[in-house]
Parts: C-alpha cells; structure tokens; sequence
C-alpha cells in the first residue's frame, strides 16, 4: 500500500497539480507555488494565511502563486513581491501551472 496523509488543506492544489502533470507527462511550472483546498467537484476553496504564505514564497524564490480567487480581495489589500493567480477550479489551475 502506498499513499500519504495531508494535514494542510492549503496544499490540496499542489498535490493535485503534481498528480495531474504526472497524468499528463508534462511538467509543473517551477517559478510556481501553489495554494488551495481542492473540493471533491474540482472547486478551489480559501485558505487561511493567504498573504503570509504569499509573501513567504516570494522569499524563498518564487516568481508566481495560484490562489483560490476567493481569496484575491485579501491579496489585494496587501503589497506582496510575487505575481498573483486567482483560480476557481482545479482546470483553471492545470492551464495556468503546467507547461
């Protein structure tokens, strides 16, 4: 048996993404992280500490986040160095992360 266990709901989106390019034989896109919980119908819900995260990864690197869009009116109210997607379903997210 293999699998893992996921206690962040925030990288529901991430996972799913690394399981799709996998599906696809394509890659994710490396200047890119990404943050959502992932409904069973492919919705992308909020998450919590969405600037934080955002600001976070901008440190470490990163050139580009995919939010869930619910969250965009709080990104807006905060400067953040790191370009900023706002995504309402796991297809959006597959256009926007994988090359």
């Amino acid at each position: 048996m293999g699998g893992f266990r996921l206690n962040e709901p925030a990288a529901d989106l991430a996972v799913m993404l690394a399981v799709a390019s996998s599906f696809r034989n394509c890659a994710v896109d490396r200047s890119l992280v990404a943050l959502g919980e992932v409904g069973l119908t492919g919705e992308i819900r909020m998450v919590p500490r969405v600037v934080q995260r955002a600001r976070e990864a901008a440190g470490l690197g990163f050139q580009k986040i995919v939010v869930p869009a619910g969250n965009l009116p709080e990104m807006a109210k905060e400067a953040v160095n790191i370009e900023v997607i706002g995504v309402k379903s796991l297809s959006q997210a597959m256009e926007v992360g994988l090359q």
